[in-house]
């Protein structure tokens, strides 16, 4: 394939629409294009994860289970995203399996590495535009289980609160996820903001504006979503060391609703300050982005998993 046909299909990818050709022309040497023939098998339910990838043509089937007891959960088109295990270095929760003759672009996890080296800034908005993705999925996910909570509640018989905060304590406790440390935090507070809240304070409310993000340093907030009936759905209690607002990748408003429940501090980020993060600190960004990208997926997996296996469906 020549240099210029693989910069046409580059520019097809939803993650890199916006770069210009010059941005282009770096990234193709770090891009593989893949094609499958039907039936073959991309990775299967275990593998580890090795590559992070679009789907530019064919058709792709998502299963889960081992066979002969398998099951098609979803399929997945043209400009899929595909493989996003590789973020949080988990194993894959699925099989991928061609049903039509499919071509992948494909970023390896060695490839990504060596693309953070040599072009930071570059990589930055690489991330960036992950993140603005998975948010994407992620607001999917999340309407389908606030518009089903009563169904989960009623296969598992525990209160979807109880589930959600279980999954969310295993995920940040997890030792496979990377925290920023001590170093990079501490550059970091030059771009953020120390902010405190009394119990019962609102962050921000669900639809309103997005235009920050932060850890939170102490206390514990509330995340709640309303239901189409009126009701309010709590998806999960934060605390120490979790994130909270990461609707500002996406530009969206924001996905619920935030509120203190004890005397809070946060480490915030403003929208303008990441910008300029990005501009003048694009190491630092990339630290920021690679760890909100991690905890991003985990988060992902926790809610697909939920619904895959309570909905019949896995938009992840």
């Amino acid at each position: 394939m020549q240099e210029m046909e693989r910069i046409k299909l580059l520019e097809r990818v939803p993650v890199l629409e916006n770069k210009t050709y010059d941005q282009l022309e770096i990234l193709n040497k770090f891009f593989e294009f893949v094609r499958y023939r039907p039936g073959s098998i991309i990775y299967k339910e275990g593998d580890p994860s090795n590559f992070i990838g679009f789907i530019l043509s064919g058709e792709v089937e998502i299963k889960r289970g081992k066979d002969p007891f398998s099951r098609v959960i979803y399929v997945w088109k043209s400009r899929r995203e595909i493989g996003f295990s590789l973020l949080g270095n988990q194993p894959r929760i699925v099989t991928a399996q061609a049903v039509k003759e499919t071509m992948i672009v494909q970023l390896s996890r060695e490839s990504l590495e060596e693309l953070a080296e040599r072009h930071v800034a570059l990589t930055v908005y690489i991330y960036s535009d992950l993140c603005y993705f998975m948010i994407q999925v992620f607001r999917e996910i999340t309407t389908a289980i606030v518009d089903n909570v009563n169904l989960i509640e009623y296969k598992t018989g525990r209160k979807f609160t109880d589930i959600v905060q279980e999954q969310l304590t295993a995920v940040y406790g997890a030792e496979i996820y990377r925290r920023l440390s001590d170093k990079w935090l501490e550059r970091l507070t030059e771009y953020m903001t120390f902010v405190k809240h009394e119990q019962g304070d609102v962050l921000f409310r669900e639809n309103e504006t997005s235009d920050f993000i932060g850890y939170i340093v102490e206390g514990e907030i509330e995340v709640a979503r309303r239901r189409p009936d009126g009701g309010v759905v709590t998806m999960g209690v934060l605390n120490k060391g979790m994130m909270v607002g990461m609707s500002v990748f996406d530009d969206y408003l924001q996905l619920a609703t935030a509120t203190a429940q004890t005397p809070t501090t946060l480490l915030l980020i403003s929208r303008n300050d990441l910008d300029r993060l990005k501009r003048e600190e694009p190491g630092l960004a990339l630290e920021l982005y690679r760890d909100a990208s991690s905890l991003m997926f985990q988060i992902l997996r926790t809610f697909g998993v939920i619904t895959a296996k309570y909905l019949d469906e896995l938009p992840l």
